[in-house]
């Protein structure tokens, strides 16, 4: 997981500042478009991939596992299932198939059902899971304030800010200020994709 030194709430402070509404935008409400933020940079962007064996369970003809085995590590969110990438038996990456051409296909193969994952014609009693490592929520209390953590690589807090900035003035109907820092935002993003490339690996 990645660590930036600045806090939420210095990061909220700061550009709550420059916004300057009145009156205040709550502390939730920012909370949770910095959360929605740190979020899809992770999904659509940084993608960093953790790996880990889970021994697998037996139904009938079909192993599985669910994601909740998966245990999340400190300052990580919960694992889903969107989260999964990869499943490996025995070294060797398994085919991802729908419900339907599940209970059709002869080779390794595994399926989504719920929470759960399930393998057919595999003889192995474990696998390797690649997923998505996300940082946990961004939260606000008014007793406690911020809560969570600003997990962004070096440059990245910047593009986070100016996120946050459009969002913000979105929220209290700025259209000017909303397209300048919406337009900030898109320009770090491109930026920030050619200078600084992440690339998902087994270690986040």
């Amino acid at each position: 997981m990645y660590k930036s030194s600045i806090t939420v709430t210095e990061l909220a402070e700061e550009v709550l500042q420059s916004v300057n509404c009145v009156p205040a935008i709550p502390g939730r409400v920012v909370a949770r478009y910095l959360h929605e933020l740190q979020q899809r940079l992770y999904v659509q962007v940084l993608r960093p991939l953790r790996q880990i064996g889970l021994a697998l369970l037996t139904k009938g003809d079909m192993k599985y596992f669910t994601m909740q085995a998966i245990l999340p590590e400190d300052g990580e969110d919960s694992v889903c299932i969107d989260d999964l990438h990869t499943v490996l038996v025995q070294g060797e990456r398994v085919f991802c198939a729908d419900p339907e051409r599940f209970y059709a296909m002869s080779v390794p193969v595994y399926t989504h059902m719920a929470d759960q994952v399930y393998l057919r014609n595999v003889t192995s009693n474990s696998v390797s899971v690649l997923y998505l490592a996300r940082p946990a929520p961004i939260t606000y209390t008014e007793e406690q304030g911020y809560g969570g953590s600003i997990c962004m690589p070096n440059g990245y807090v910047t593009l986070l800010k100016a996120g946050l900035h459009a969002a913000l003035c979105r929220h209290i109907g700025d259209d000017d200020g909303y397209h300048r820092y919406a337009a900030e935002y898109n320009d770090l993003l491109a930026d920030l994709k050619k200078r600084y490339p992440v690339e998902g690996g087994t270690d986040a």
